[in-house]
């Protein structure tokens, strides 16, 4: 209960805050994406875009995150040793907020300028899965992105000294010094050679991870290894 109550919070304390988006850069680029873009219901191939995160969305993501987390950390994992300082995540409204606009741009790929004013440099992974008959959930997206953990032939190495490759959604996912989580979760109805019911989760992480040659976490005993 007192978890719940401390989520509730911060979503009030984070989403009443007022920031000058068009103020706030990114080395290299312009614009922010709350700046460049506005919220678009309809847009290129996408109709009927419609945001169905809810408090039991944002609570069942944020528990596939910190459970594979504790996975990793524990050394539950066949060939990945233990993390000793594997941060547990809390919500981070103002980062789903960035994700939501993106989500509702209908394009490809990862924006170009996503902080904000607590995080100067956030992670992005990004999820897109559609069918004819129905909705897919996010626990599919968010499976696709831990299920790049496969392509990893060394973990001590990566753990060490990351790389970039074809597991960067798996690596942010357990990067330990990420803490912070804010993802959107939309519905839309993607237009090409049929019509697929389509849901994109997209998810900020502050502070960002996956970064060149740095460690992915420390190697050691957890310090405190919880139960999901």
């Amino acid at each position: 209960m007192i978890f719940v109550i401390v989520i509730l919070v911060v979503f009030s304390s984070q989403c009443h805050c007022e920031v000058d988006w068009c103020a706030l850069l990114c080395d290299h680029v312009t614009e922010h994406t709350m700046c460049s873009y506005k919220p678009h219901r309809n847009i290129r191939r996408c109709t009927n875009i419609e945001d169905i995160q809810t408090p039991n969305g944002r609570k069942d993501i944020l528990h596939l995150h910190n459970k594979y987390r504790n996975e990793i950390a524990g050394g539950l994992k066949k060939g990945w040793p233990e993390a000793a300082n594997m941060r547990e995540m809390s919500w981070d409204a103002v980062s789903e907020s960035v994700a939501l606009r993106w989500a509702q741009q209908c394009k490809e790929g990862h924006d170009s300028c996503r902080r904000t004013t607590e995080f100067p440099y956030v992670g992005q992974n990004y999820a897109v899965e559609g069918n004819t008959a129905g909705y897919p959930s996010h626990t599919g997206g968010f499976n696709g992105w831990i299920d790049e953990i496969r392509m990893i032939g060394s973990p001590k190495s990566m753990i060490k000294r990351f790389r970039g490759g074809k597991w960067g959604h798996f690596t942010q996912v357990v990067w330990a010094d990420s803490f912070k989580l804010g993802c959107s979760e939309t519905h839309t109805e993607l237009h090409d050679d049929y019509v697929y019911k389509t849901t994109v989760l997209i998810c900020n992480y502050g502070p960002g991870g996956n970064i060149w040659n740095s460690k992915m976490y420390e190697v050691g005993k957890p310090c405190n290894f919880q139960t999901y």
